[in-house]
C-alpha cells in the first residue's frame, strides 16, 4: 500500500519532510476512514437479510450493488472474517494513537517522554 512506502521513504530519505504530509494524509484516509467503512460494508455482508432493513433509505444503494456485484446468490461472508478486520480496525486505531502521540507536528519537537527504561519515546 502507499503509505508503507512512504513510511519506509521517510525512513530512509534524508529530506522525509518531503514524504511527512503524504504519510500523514495516507494514514488518516486508509487506516482510520477506509478499512472502518470496509468494516461496516464487511458487517452487512455477513448478515445482508437482518442488517439492510436497519440501514437508512440513503444506502439502499449499498445492498443493490452488493446483489449486482455477488449475482446470482450473494454468500454471507464468514464471521472469523469478519472479527479479524474488526481486530484490523482495532489495531489500526491503537496505532493511530501511538503515532499521533508521539508525533512532532501535533506536540513539538521539544516534548520528549521517557519510559521506565530510560529511552525516548518515538514515532515510527
Amino acid at each position: 500500500e502507499i503509505n508503507t512506502l512512504l513510511l519506509l521513504l521517510r525512513r530512509k530519505l534524508s529530506y522525509a519532510w518531503v514524504v511527512e504530509a503524504p504519510f500523514v494524509i495516507t494514514w488518516i484516509l486508509l487506516r482510520n476512514v477506509w478499512y472502518p467503512l470496509l468494516l461496516g460494508y464487511f458487517i452487512l455482508c455477513f448478515a445482508p437479510l437482518s442488517i439492510s432493513p436497519l440501514l437508512p433509505a440513503s444506502l439502499h444503494w449499498l445492498i443493490a450493488y452488493r446483489n449486482d456485484l455477488e449475482a446470482p446468490a450473494p454468500q454471507p461472508m464468514m464471521l472469523q472474517a469478519m472479527l479479524s478486520w474488526a481486530f484490523v480496525c482495532i489495531f489500526q486505531f491503537y496505532w493511530s494513537y501511538q503515532l499521533f502521540s508521539a508525533h512532532p507536528w501535533i506536540w513539538g519537537k521539544k516534548k520528549i517522554e521517557n519510559h521506565a527504561n530510560g529511552k525516548n519515546k518515538r514515532y515510527l
